[in-house]
């Protein structure tokens, strides 16, 4: 509960006449920090300390406590609804939900199997030929229906419908096939979405990245299916925040992130609705936001405490989120955004692991940047060079010829960094880079291994727990 043992019985205090709500006393110890209220906090004396809709931060206690105030009075419902989303009163209603997310994120690091072909080894080889129309028009019409399908069960969920998790299955499956058929156009294209929410389109392309990364670091189809569903449904609780903090158009104050930083429970609450989802998207759309340094939320997981789909899907919203435009800030060019996230992949923050495949996936100079070689052409990167990461192929924005720079003597020597000015820059590339290097990964037994036994039992335990489920 969000609040315990009040010490005393519920008191009803009349202003002007009028009934007002029920208050009880408690002691401030057993304020939960974060905790949201849903009504006016007073002290014993009446007068307001914080206000309906504030958050409780740790610096509120301890200005409590400075001023030898020891008891406080808040509305008896903060005992029995406050941690509900709608903010009913309803106690029956907090428990099932509690049940539901208690039940979905577990304590431990459940394991999951990743026996079969790795989907890696699918993948197309184009060299140095270019993006195909027919699969751009593809991409651009997938878009469209998945962001479509999306925003119709993200409103039936809302609602608290249950719903069929299909049509996000065959999106997933329709993103690992365009995947196979062309990584780079995949991760290159600016699709327009016509009519779409910012939710719809980041969750489409934290999908696609996320795919890609799994692909890269060996995981088989299924896995990287998980990991696309995962991807989509991660932020879906923010329908869930309050639309004054969701859609404020300035820098969040600490109190709207501490609010903002609830909605990975509601996304759990959400996606406990939908029938037919893969094992684990509940527990990895949960951990999203955690860092392995601990600093993340909800829970402030760190190290092997974090399971290793969501470290990937960690990496991916951080590179989709430096690279769409917030209202306080521009986007991030691909250049600067991989620069920033080599910064922090020193094992603290990000799993450096997952840092050198979103390398070998983009290219240090990631595919859509814009570079100028050292004979002055300005060029558009096409396509990495995973043997050689500063040699990526390129296309000439003045004759559109594309070109593989690891057999020419010409380089890249400046890269975009800010679109609105088109300035080149340079940038520590080699120094962040050596620094994921040096960094150590921090394991995880997350992947389950076909012991003897298993096998003589035909495994059967693993396929019930790891297979899709069936709707």
């Amino acid at each position: 509960m969000p609040i315990s043992q009040a010490r005393s019985a519920p008191l009803s205090r009349r202003v002007g006449g009028q009934p007002q709500v029920r208050q009880i006393a408690i002691d401030i110890e057993s304020l939960r920090p974060e905790h949201c209220l849903q009504h006016d906090m007073h002290d014993r004396n009446g007068m307001l300390l914080l206000a309906a809709g504030s958050v409780i931060t740790p610096g509120f206690l301890d200005r409590l406590r400075e001023r030898a105030i020891r008891h406080v009075r808040v509305h008896a419902a903060e005992l029995r609804g406050a941690d509900s989303p709608h903010g009913t009163d309803s106690s029956e209603e907090v428990r099932r939900i509690e049940n539901r997310q208690a039940r979905a994120v577990v304590d431990g690091v459940p394991f999951i199997n990743n026996h079969g072909p790795i989907l890696r080894g699918q993948l197309t080889v184009h060299g140095v030929n270019g993006f195909s129309t027919r699969l751009t028009g593809e991409l651009i019409a997938h878009a469209e229906t998945t962001t479509r399908a999306a925003e119709s069960l993200m409103r039936d969920l809302v609602r608290g419908q249950e719903r069929a998790a299909s049509p996000l299955v065959s999106a997933v499956s329709q993103i690992v096939d365009h995947l196979i058929a062309d990584r780079d156009c995949v991760l290159g294209c600016s699709v327009p979405i016509r009519g779409a929410s910012d939710l719809a389109v980041h969750s489409l392309k934290m999908a696609r990245l996320s795919v890609a990364l799994g692909s890269e670091l060996g995981l088989n189809r299924e896995n990287c299916v998980r990991l696309g569903i995962s991807a989509l449904l991660h932020d879906w609780g923010l329908l869930k925040v309050s639309p004054r903090t969701r859609l404020r158009r300035t820098r969040p104050t600490r109190l709207e992130q501490l609010e903002w930083q609830r909605h990975p429970g509601y996304s759990v609450d959400l996606i406990e609705r939908l029938k037919g989802l893969p094992t684990l998207v509940s527990l990895l759309s949960h951990q999203v936001h955690e860092r392995l340094d601990g600093t993340g939320y909800p829970n402030g997981r760190s190290g092997n405490r974090i399971h290793f789909l969501a470290r990937i899907l960690h990496v991916a919203h951080d590179y989709v989120r430096l690279t769409t435009p917030l209202p306080w800030r521009p986007a991030h060019t691909p250049y600067v955004a991989m620069v920033t996230i080599l910064g922090q992949a020193d094992g603290r923050c990000d799993d450096p692991r997952v840092v050198r495949a979103l390398v070998r996936t983009l290219g240090l100079y990631p595919v859509g940047s814009r570079v100028r070689l050292s004979d002055g052409t300005t060029a558009r990167v096409l396509r990495p060079n995973t043997v050689e990461p500063l040699r990526p192929i390129v296309e000439c924005l003045e004759t559109g010829d594309v070109q593989d720079l690891s057999q020419e003597s010409r380089s890249i020597v400046m890269a975009e960094a800010d679109p609105d000015t088109v300035q080149l820059t340079q940038l520590p590339y080699l120094e962040r880079l050596a620094r994921i290097d040096q960094a150590q990964p921090i394991e995880g037994p997350h992947f389950s291994r076909r012991s003897s036994l298993a096998a003589h039992r035909g495994n059967r335990q693993t396929q019930r727990h790891d297979g899709l489920a069936r709707s």
